[in-house]
C-alpha cells in the first residue's frame, strides 16, 4: 500500500513494517497534518497492550532533522519538574506502510482510557477533588510553559482542539483560545501507578505553526497571551472549587 495514497479510514494494515505486533487497529482522530490509531499490539513480553499511535502524514517530517525537532520538544515538556508529570511516554521513530513507501514519522505512547476535557462539563470534570488538584497543577504548569516559549521564542504547548461535531468547544478552544476545552488534556478513568488522572497527549511540535513563520508569530504574539489570559481565570475558578470541596469535606467529617 502506497503511503502517499493511504486510506486513512482504513486500518493499518496487519502485514507492516513498522517495529510492532500490531493485532488490530481503529481510527480514533484525525487532525489537520497527523492521523492517530488506537492500536492493539503485543509487547516484548508477549502481553496485549492499547496505545495510541500517531502518523505523522506528511513524508516531509520524517527527515531526520524533523524528526529530531519533535524528540527535543518532547524532551523540554518530558523533562520540566512542573510539566513532566502530566507528559506520557513517548516514543518517535520512522515506519513504512509498505516496503515501497516513503518513510514517514510516528510516534507511540500508551492508550490513556479517559475523555479529553472537551467532551466534559464542568459537572464531570469538577466531581473528582484530586482531578481538581492536578488541573491547578496543571494549569500552573502551563502558564509557566506558554511564557517561557514566550520568552525564549520557542514552540508552545498546543493547547487547542481537533475539530469535530462539537462546533461549540471547537470554536471555544480553537478561535476564542480557551484551553478548558483543549482534546489535548485528558482525565483517566483510573489514575497512574503514581495516581495521576490528567495528561496532557500531544507531546510533539504544532507542525503548522512549525512550518509557518506567520502562523509562528501569530501563535506567540496574539494567541499566547489569550490562552495565558484564560488559564488565570480558569485557575481562579479551579481554585475557588477545590477550596469548596474541601470546606464540604470538612464539614461532613464534623
Amino acid at each position: 500500500m502506497n503511503a502517499e495514497k493511504f486510506d486513512q479510514k482504513e486500518s493499518i494494515p496487519e502485514n507492516n513494517t513498522l517495529p510492532l505486533n500490531i493485532k488490530e487497529s481503529d481510527l480514533f482522530v484525525e487532525g489537520g497534518e497527523s492521523t492517530v490509531w488506537r492500536t492493539l499490539v503485543e509487547d516484548r513480553n508477549h502481553q496485549d497492550v492499547r496505545v495510541a499511535l500517531k502518523q505523522t502524514r506528511k513524508t516531509r517530517f520524517a527527515d531526520d532533522a524533523e524528526m529530531q525537532k519533535s524528540k527535543k520538544f518532547y524532551d523540554l515538556l518530558k523533562n520540566s519538574s512542573d510539566f513532566g508529570k502530566f507528559v506520557p511516554e513517548t516514543l518517535y521513530f520512522k515506519a513504512q506502510m509498505s516496503s515501497d513507501a516513503s518513510p514517514q514519522s510516528y510516534s507511540l505512547q500508551r492508550f490513556i482510557e479517559g475523555t479529553p476535557i472537551s467532551a466534559m462539563d464542568d459537572e464531570a470534570l469538577y466531581k473528582n477533588p484530586i482531578v481538581v488538584r492536578q488541573l491547578m497543577e496543571f494549569t500552573r504548569a502551563a502558564l509557566a510553559m506558554l511564557e517561557s516559549a514566550k520568552r525564549e521564542k520557542t514552540q508552545r504547548l498546543d493547547l487547542g482542539k481537533t475539530p469535530d461535531a462539537d462546533m461549540r468547544t471547537t470554536i471555544l478552544a480553537n478561535y476564542i483560545l480557551n484551553p478548558r476545552y483543549s482534546s489535548n488534556v485528558v482525565i483517566a478513568d483510573q489514575p497512574s501507578a503514581n495516581g495521576q488522572y490528567v495528561f496532557f497527549v500531544d507531546t510533539g511540535e504544532n507542525l503548522e505553526e512549525r512550518g509557518n513563520r506567520a502562523r509562528k508569530l501569530y501563535q506567540r504574539h496574539v494567541s499566547t497571551p489569550v490562552q495565558q489570559a484564560h488559564l488565570r481565570q480558569w485557575l481562579k475558578k479551579l481554585e475557588e472549587i477545590s477550596t469548596f470541596q474541601k470546606n464540604a469535606a470538612h464539614h461532613t467529617v464534623e
